[in-house]
């Protein structure tokens, strides 16, 4: 997923979707919309493979699992927005590796 999230971040749709961010911080309904067709779908997929780590005994049971979703995607957020750094999939490897290893069962 993280992966994904790279591909959009960095490919061609990645200066429109930084705009949309961008356009939610002021605009009430656009950040509206922003959630509902950006970030909760992404948030419910990626809580939905987390919960079945968990109940196969992958990860821990007392992870909170939406402190672990913004732990993973957090970082290429602030990477996009802050300009600091490059978003690749070699950096959200290096990103779910450090997340995951903290949350093995």
């Amino acid at each position: 997923q993280l992966r994904n999230f790279v591909a959009l971040l960095t490919g061609r749709r990645g200066r429109i979707f930084k705009a949309f961010i961008a356009a939610a911080q002021n605009d009430p309904e656009v950040a509206e919309v922003f959630l509902s067709v950006g970030v909760k779908p992404r948030r419910k997929d990626a809580k939905d493979l987390l919960e079945r780590h968990q109940q196969s005994g992958q990860m821990r049971a007392d992870a909170d699992l939406e402190s672990v979703i913004d732990l993973m995607y957090g970082p290429l957020y602030y990477r996009t927005l802050a300009g600091h750094g490059a978003v690749t999939a070699e950096y959200a490897d290096a990103i779910a590796e450090l997340a995951l290893d903290g949350l093995r069962a």
